[in-house]
């Protein structure tokens, strides 16, 4: 198995355990049980289980972060754009229910501890990008201006609010039934306001 294959096995294994069982009671030795791989094989790709955790988190929020930013960029609309970032926030817990539980339970402090700098290199392109995508929009008048910690509350916020619900159900149903209502309160909340004549 190469290298790139074997952390990929460790990686869900551990991603698997660590929503069954929780980070905290998952051992290194379940790990290995669970990957099929050595002890050594373990530690020679994650130095310790916090290493293995942040490495699963930081794996999950990049495919994430991919996706969304696909369905952004896919479009030049504001508002088609701005539903089809809920939309692909919403596909993807329902595709990855694992990861987004285990991304909604991980602690970005716990991540940045054990993988110093790592979490910053992944969401400073990410958010530069989504940022991009609306300047010409807000310059236009069709998005309103504001704060981007702001803008990423309004447009995923109830979102994932929903979502952390719905991962005690995995209703999907549930899902396509929210879809069209959360993708319109997205766009109420971050589109300009018309000027009065």
């Amino acid at each position: 198995m190469a290298p790139a294959e074997r952390r990929d096995v460790i990686l869900r294994a551990a991603l698997a355990l660590f929503v069954e069982r929780g980070f905290g009671p998952a051992t290194m030795a379940e790990v290995c049980a669970r990957a099929g791989v050595s002890n050594g094989s373990l530690f020679h790709h994650f130095p310790s289980k916090e290493a293995l955790g942040a490495a699963v988190y930081l794996e999950g929020l990049g495919r994430y972060q991919a996706r969304l930013l696909g369905a952004l960029r896919a479009e030049a609309d504001a508002e088609r754009g701005v539903r089809a970032a809920v939309g692909a926030h919403l596909a993807w817990v329902g595709e990855n229910p694992d990861w987004a539980q285990f991304l909604f339970a991980m602690g970005r402090a716990e991540v940045a501890a054990a993988a110093p700098g790592e979490l910053g290199a992944l969401n400073r392109p990410f958010f530069a990008a989504v940022e991009a995508w609306f300047a010409g929009h807000v310059a236009a008048g069709r998005v309103r201006a504001m704060p981007r910690e702001v803008r990423a509350a309004v447009l995923v916020g109830p979102a994932q609010e929903f979502c952390r619900g719905w991962l005690r159900r995995r209703d999907p149903a549930a899902l396509e039934r929210a879809r069209p209502l959360l993708e319109g309160a997205a766009w109420r909340g971050v589109k300009a306001k018309k000027r009065k004549a």
